[in-house]
C-alpha cells in the first residue's frame, strides 16, 4: 500500500519538474496496481491523462503505455456496451 501512494507522488512530482519519460514508466506502474485491483476505469484515466500531456510536450509515447491504454480503452468501450444491452 505505501508503495502505492509513493507511486503517485512520485509520478506528481516527475510532473512538476517535467521529467516525461519518467513520469510514463510511473504512470504504467500505477495503472498496473489499478488494475490489479479492479479500478480499471483509474487506470485508464492515468494513462490517458499522461498520454494527453506526452502528446502536449511533443514527446513519443511508450510503446508499453500506448498498448496498455488500448488494451483498457477496449475493455472500457465493451463494457459500456454490456451495460447498454443487459438493460
Amino acid at each position: 500500500m505505501f508503495f502505492f501512494q509513493d507511486a503517485k507522488y512520485l509520478f506528481r512530482l516527475y510532473m512538476a519538474l517535467k521529467q516525461f519519460p519518467e513520469a510514463a514508466r510511473t504512470a504504467i506502474i500505477i495503472a498496473r496496481e489499478e488494475q490489479n485491483a479492479g479500478q480499471y476505469r483509474n487506470a485508464h484515466d492515468v494513462l490517458y491523462n499522461m498520454y494527453q500531456e506526452l502528446r502536449k510536450e511533443g514527446i513519443k509515447i511508450p510503446t508499453e503505455m500506448y498498448n496498455n491504454l488500448m488494451i483498457l480503452h477496449s475493455y472500457m468501450l465493451v463494457k459500456v456496451r454490456e451495460s447498454y444491452v443487459l438493460c
